[in-house]
């Protein structure tokens, strides 16, 4: 098995998506999926297609993210690259976080 960073690469044409323990009732208990994407937002969209309860939680009717969730691809939070519109590469892993907030 081929490893990217500290995960397990899945596959030459797949980017790994990992759920926070909150989605993976949404998923089927997985804690991970595996999809095909070019970008961010490309990724998020194929989620909420074949999961259609994660992707109601992670974007807004619009398809925009939830200003609470707070996306990294390979550790690196999107808002530091080019936002939903990063582009990802095979073996790209993206990260899925709910924003703590409180006081």
């Amino acid at each position: 098995m081929q490893w990217v960073g500290m995960f397990p690469f899945v596959g030459a044409n797949y980017i790994t998506i990992r759920l926070p323990m909150q989605l993976q009732p949404l998923s089927g208990g997985s804690s991970t999926i595996e999809v095909e994407a070019a970008t961010v937002i490309d990724a998020l969209d194929a989620v909420a297609k074949s999961y259609p309860a994660v992707g109601r939680a992670i974007q807004t009717e619009n398809g925009t993210i939830r200003a609470h969730v707070s996306v990294f691809v390979n550790r690196e939070h999107i808002g530091l690259r080019q936002g939903e519109r990063t582009e990802l590469q095979p073996g790209d892993v993206v990260t899925i976080l709910p924003s703590i907030t409180g006081g």
